[in-house]
């Protein structure tokens, strides 16, 4: 089943969360990190820029912005306290719905204490049930990061909020 625009967006967010809470990169090579993403925005725009309606059918060229507050652990037992922000922006670039293909090019950060973790310009599959970020580098503290991924699996159909696992 393909994810509706705002599942998606907001699975893509939470990746980008999961990744914050690491202590620094060289701290975190071989780290795998586990959150609870809770989506704060999302907005879907049209190949124009404007803005369309929730729900609109994706098609090349269309974007959408998302944000989130992460918190460490899962949909069932996380902190309250928001450990991580996170930011993701995709451009839909291959879609054929009744194929099951849904692809686009997104960047991504992620607020961390020290600095930031980076997605720019990777190709996703957001019609995977586990969508997979490739980390390109990160900021501060993160500065050295050459490689990692940040992988977001919803829980429910109901809500766009996902779990999380960030490798370093």
């Amino acid at each position: 089943m393909i994810p509706s625009i705002a599942r998606t967006g907001a699975a893509a967010l939470a990746v980008a969360t999961v990744a914050a809470l690491a202590p620094g990169a060289d701290a975190a090579q071989g780290k795998t990190l586990r959150f609870w993403s809770h989506q704060t925005s999302f907005v879907t725009r049209g190949a124009d820029g404007a803005v369309v309606a929730q729900g609109t059918q994706p098609a090349v060229g269309m974007s959408f912005m998302s944000t989130d507050d992460d918190h460490v652990g899962d949909h069932a037992t996380h902190h309250k306290k928001i450990g991580a922000t996170d930011h993701i922006s995709c451009t839909f670039t291959h879609v054929n719905l009744a194929a099951g293909m849904l692809v686009a090019l997104c960047d991504g950060q992620i607020a961390l204490p020290g600095g930031m973790l980076l997605m720019d310009h990777v190709t996703v599959d957001l019609s995977a049930k586990t969508l997979v970020f490739k980390l390109t580098g990160g900021t501060g503290k993160y500065d050295h990061l050459k490689s990692g991924t940040a992988k977001s699996t919803a829980y429910s159909s109901k809500t766009a909020d996902t779990n999380l696992v960030i490798s370093l």
